[in-house]
């Protein structure tokens, strides 16, 4: 029997068994599944980190890419595909070179690192306006004293005896006044001190503005001469007082 002489094998098939054989002597598990590193792995901060000589640049971002869990593999991943490219003589030139995968590697955390901390920025100015708005508007929710409601609709000091008695009623000695400072007079007590003296005399509006001026000191006096010049009302006024000096905890705080 003849035999019909050397069977010839296809080219494509002694190319894809040797792509077989090249595949089946790199080591996947190792690449895969490398063995667990005993110490915890810490990325590095970007920024403060990018070496001032840019030939030291790349190998500061194969690090940096080498020391992230994802930048990790996708290292090995690339390096596998070229050491397999090399060892079946595949010219491809569509595949990325390491340096160029880890710099857009680390371009990548930068990006996501600023997103994040944008949003933390935004999320911390955020929390601070509705603290300073709560803290603001603590004395419109729970105003511990309320301005008068009652007033003269005509003058009522219209004597000099009138006034010697609005003079001594009101709080307008000098261990009286308001002044902010610590050690005087708090200002719950000498809020408290002009309601009841307008109570009493019943002055109306123009005159209890006039008397609590002579009722302050120092710097309040300057806010209350602020105050009533720019024609805010009485509720105003006391606002801005109790924002400005009313020190007490507020229930968030003791919180």
């Amino acid at each position: 029997m003849k035999l019909l002489g050397k069977i010839k094998v296809p080219s494509n098939m002694s190319s894809r068994s040797s792509s077989v054989a090249s595949l089946s002597s790199l080591n996947l598990d190792e690449m895969f599944n490398p063995e667990p590193n005993i110490e915890e792995t810490v990325v590095p901060d970007i920024e403060p980190n990018i070496p001032s000589d840019t030939n030291n640049v790349p190998a500061f971002y194969k690090r940096f890419t080498m020391s992230h869990p994802l930048g990790n593999l996708l290292v090995r991943l690339t390096s596998m595909n070229t050491e397999l490219c090399k060892k079946n003589n595949i010219k491809d030139h569509d595949l990325p070179e390491l340096g160029d995968v880890c710099s857009a590697f680390v371009e990548a955390i930068r990006l996501e690192r600023n997103k994040v901390a944008n949003k933390l920025s935004k999320a911390t100015v955020d929390l601070e306006d509705n603290i300073l708005m709560k803290e603001l508007n603590f004395h419109n929710i729970n105003t511990p004293v309320k301005p008068p409601k009652t007033f003269s609709q005509v003058p009522v000091i219209t004597t000099p005896a009138k006034m010697a008695e609005v003079i001594k009623t009101f709080p307008t000695k000098s261990s009286q006044k308001f002044s902010g400072s610590q050690n005087g007079v708090n200002i719950l007590e000498f809020l408290n001190s002009m309601n009841t003296s307008q109570s009493i005399l019943n002055l109306s509006k123009p005159e209890f503005l006039q008397i609590l001026l002579k009722c302050v000191s120092g710097k309040v006096y300057g806010l209350v001469l602020e105050c009533i010049s720019y024609d805010h009302d009485i509720p105003d006024l006391y606002h801005s007082l109790l924002t400005l000096y009313d020190n007490r905890m507020s229930s968030s705080s003791a919180r």
